[in-house]
């Protein structure tokens, strides 16, 4: 421990040691352009072998990796995933899905402070070939989905921005028939459409929150007064370094996942804590 005091990089302020934090480790960035729907966010590889050196290196670098960086989740009837795209030195970006809340530790998803949640509300002719079910149903499991999803969210220490996308499969249809007495049935199945992001109203205490989509800007606008509506005073977390009831570690204290790497690899830090890294 003596030791570890008389580090030179710990002796460094901790507004230093972030920056180099930042320029190591995994972090997100958008490409693509906006105006023609081909913006995107995507992961930037790093290295997490920093992770590995102590307890407290550990701590800040997750702070860094779960709290600055945005989080993209597709939400859809049956499924909450973590979209992973990352960007390749040839300017591929190719994506790998994970189970959200069975992937990231409960302790891990408590420091995301940014989101881009994409909820996808399919017509009921795709919803009865993916998911065996269609009309009313649909927009009843989604909204379960988007439930649980808020309730886990509900737990977070603070988030700071959070961006719903709402598509739905029947304005697709809509506009291939373009034909307009079907206009007034568009907008009635928007208003229940739209009905799926209730349990959003749950959310307090944004700092940031956009709802676009298949929303009306009524609705939208009662969400996100809601979403943004001031709470009580949190539990205490460090703001500069993430210190608090959470951390990256696991619950079990077992192991970690890094967003640099395919596989699970368990390279052994001061015991019994266990970590996940790569280098290079």
């Amino acid at each position: 421990m003596a030791e570890m005091k008389t580090s030179p990089f710990l002796r460094l302020p901790l507004e230093i040691r972030q920056q180099i934090y930042k320029c190591i480790l995994p972090a997100t960035t958008k490409i693509g352009d906006e105006a023609t729907g081909t913006r995107r966010i995507v992961w930037i590889r790093g290295s997490t072998a920093i992770l590995a050196v102590c307890h407290q290196l550990h701590a800040e670098g997750a702070f860094i990796i779960y709290g600055t960086n945005t989080f993209v989740i597709d939400v859809s009837y049956n499924t909450i995933r973590f979209r992973y795209q990352w960007l390749m030195r040839s300017g591929l970006a190719p994506n790998r899905p994970y189970p959200f809340l069975q992937h990231f530790p409960s302790s891990n998803i408590q420091l995301i402070r940014n989101y881009l949640v994409n909820v996808d509300h399919v017509d009921s002719y795709t919803g009865m070939i993916k998911y065996n079910c269609g009309g009313i149903g649909l927009t009843a499991g989604l909204r379960a989905q988007v439930q649980v999803l808020v309730d886990v969210l509900r737990h977070a220490n603070e988030i700071h921005r959070m961006h719903v996308v709402l598509s739905d499969g029947s304005r697709v249809l809509n506009q291939i028939r373009k034909v307009r007495v079907h206009s007034v049935e568009s907008v009635r199945d928007k208003e229940v459409t739209q009905t799926v992001l209730s349990p959003l109203k749950k959310l307090s205490g944004l700092r940031d929150a956009i709802i676009t989509g298949a929303v009306t800007e009524e609705y939208a606008k009662s969400l996100i007064d809601c979403m943004m509506k001031e709470t009580a005073e949190g539990d205490g977390q460090d703001e500069q370094t993430g210190h608090g009831p959470s951390s990256i570690v696991s619950q079990d204290s077992s192991q970690t996942h890094s967003l640099e790497s395919e596989t699970w690899l368990q390279i052994s830090s001061p015991p019994p804590v266990r970590v996940i890294g790569r280098n290079g």
